[in-house]
């Protein structure tokens, strides 16, 4: 009796050890400052794609296409050499401080600053004949307070419909985004306390090229008892660099990925065959607009009327506040038996249900008829698209519950 009650308390708390040192294993490295960012102006997404492939053939998961790599095209905005601003003579630190959009254009020189703090002085800037000569810095607090007109401004500022050199939007949560193509100004987030009160010029140095890359969705599979496929599903790309900074993408979506490899490597392990055969898809091109999914559903390498089901995962890094089910609402049936699993094993504090949206990897299966859910985990780990979302920083507080989930679903899942 003591035999077993040892093996119920000893050998979950070890799976559990086993599945977070490989996560950890699996993040680290993913967001190292080798890989920078895994992104495409630098070629980390090809030395990321090594190091996956690596991992899946250590494991035994047979190739989907030769080589594990389907690879497309994508076309990049690239910002790699160092970026400068400064504020009068106060030089700001990237990343920090401050973000350049990743649609910058190649730029240099000294501006005049004119912040737009009410509706009389934007008209008044737009009648300068010298718009050219300033960067206007416009406060998001003062956009908020325009309740009625506040998003049709706000799209006029974001395009800069005023012809300004520049904007500058003081905004103390900023998110970076990659693009494919630049635009004829810069678009700059900073946050409140890096603008001084009293400023009056601007100097930035941006050099940018766009380039048109080849890159990789890297796809295994585990042969099943039927031939009908459960396709696991996960993006490994990031954003990359930025000038002298680099996006680590812990959460998003390194920790997914990591996932996916090891439900890959649990089932792998496993001396009987599962029920249905299981594929994994390790997309690229996600951060640039759902590439590689979009790229997959239109050169599938498998049929896609044999897939049951498409379960993708992005960001899973946190889950103390549970998860949440995109496209859950039109799938009664799969949210049904993940309930009653994590019921039965006091997983998750919580699952919640969305409805079906263009956020994530799954999408692109959706708009072909493909069956498809995306889970991503909710808590008080709020680092997205910064420099701060690196793998020091990532909870896991319910990685390996969600996992153990997920295994014990595509056990029962019929």
């Amino acid at each position: 009796m003591k035999k077993l009650l040892f093996l119920l308390l000893f050998v979950p708390a070890l799976l559990t050890a086993q599945q977070l040192d490989y996560a950890h294993k699996i993040i680290n490295t993913l967001t190292s400052p080798k890989l920078q960012g895994r992104a495409y102006c630098t070629g980390a997404d090809k030395l990321a794609a090594v190091y996956i492939v690596q991992e899946l053939k250590k494991y035994n998961i047979l190739p989907l296409v030769p080589g594990y790599l389907q690879p497309f095209t994508l076309r990049k905005n690239c910002i790699t050499d160092s970026v400068f601003l400064y504020i009068d003579d106060q030089k700001l630190n990237l990343g920090n401080q401050y973000i350049i959009e990743g649609d910058a254009p190649t730029m240099a020189g000294s501006f005049y600053l004119y912040k737009l703090t009410n509706p009389k002085k934007w008209q008044r800037f737009a009648r300068r004949k010298d718009r050219d000569s300033f960067f206007v810095v416009v406060d998001y607090r003062d956009i908020e307070k325009l309740k009625k007109n506040k998003n049709t401004i706000y799209k006029a500022i974001l395009s800069n419909r005023m012809q300004a050199a520049g904007v500058i939007i003081l905004k103390d949560n900023f998110y970076f985004y990659p693009r494919s193509q630049h635009r004829f100004f810069p678009l700059i987030y900073m946050k409140h306390s890096a603008f001084p009160l009293v400023a009056e010029k601007i100097w930035i140095s941006v050099k940018a090229q766009e380039k048109q890359f080849s890159t990789q969705n890297i796809l295994g599979y585990i042969k099943g008892q039927i031939d009908t496929i459960l396709l696991i599903t996960a993006h490994y790309d990031h954003l990359g660099r930025l000038g002298q900074v680099y996006f680590p993408g812990a959460n998003d979506n390194a920790s997914g990925t990591a996932m996916v490899m090891d439900i890959a490597r649990h089932f792998a392990s496993r001396k009987s065959m599962p029920y249905y055969t299981l594929a994994f898809a390790l997309f690229s091109g996600e951060e640039m607009g759902l590439l590689g999914s979009t790229y997959f559903v239109q050169h599938p390498p498998i049929d896609l009327n044999k897939v049951k089901l498409v379960i993708n995962l992005d960001m899973v890094g946190s889950g103390d506040q549970g998860i949440t089910i995109v496209n859950g609402k039109d799938n009664p049936n799969i949210v049904s038996l993940i309930k009653q699993i994590n019921q039965q094993n006091g997983y998750l504090p919580d699952i919640a249900l969305r409805a079906n949206a263009p956020n994530s990897d799954h999408y692109p299966f959706t708009q072909t008829g493909v069956n498809a859910i995306f889970i991503y985990t909710r808590g008080g780990y709020k680092e997205y698209h910064n420099i701060y979302d690196r793998a020091d920083r990532l909870p896991l507080n319910k990685f390996a519950e969600l996992e153990n989930l997920l295994i014990t679903f595509i056990h029962q899942y019929k």
